[in-house]
């Protein structure tokens, strides 16, 4: 695991592989983070049992930003996904607050990698780290969802 931000507080630039666990002991060090990262364990759960193995995640979650307002992410759609066994909220993506509410995350669908290359990407241009999780049903066994 490296989960090294650089001197502007950001994850450094690159795929970085991580477990949900790796990424509970790097960002998750005050409630705000820790409800956040429940939420999206949760997510990530429902993701998984329907089939994705791989899930990504960018944005101020994983970065020193104290209190973040969501988790931003993507996930791999491949032939082997149940779209059916997704908790539907986490496919509004008309109404994407809908995610944000109920489990404080933008979880997006990534079908050709624009969304891994976006959350790459800071608003000003800026290349930074994308946080890799593939999913494995030991990454369920233990804590939060």
């Amino acid at each position: 695991m490296s989960l090294d931000l650089d001197s502007s507080g950001k994850l450094r630039e690159g795929r970085h592989a991580a477990s949900l666990a790796d990424v509970e002991a790097r960002f998750c060090w005050n409630g705000r983070r820790k409800k956040l990262f429940a939420g999206l364990t949760a997510a990530l759960r429902s993701l998984q049992r329907a089939g994705v193995r791989r899930a990504y995640l960018g944005g101020s979650f994983v970065t020193d930003k104290a209190l973040p307002e969501d988790v931003d992410g993507c996930w791999e759609v491949s032939r082997d996904v149940d779209v059916d066994a997704i908790d539907p909220v986490l496919l509004c993506l008309d109404e994407p607050w809908r995610m944000r509410q109920v489990y404080g995350v933008d979880l997006f669908p990534d079908t050709s990698g624009w969304h891994v290359e976006h959350l790459a990407m800071t608003r000003d241009g800026a290349r930074v780290g994308v946080v890799v999780i593939a999913l494995a049903e030991e990454d369920f066994d233990h804590g939060p969802g």
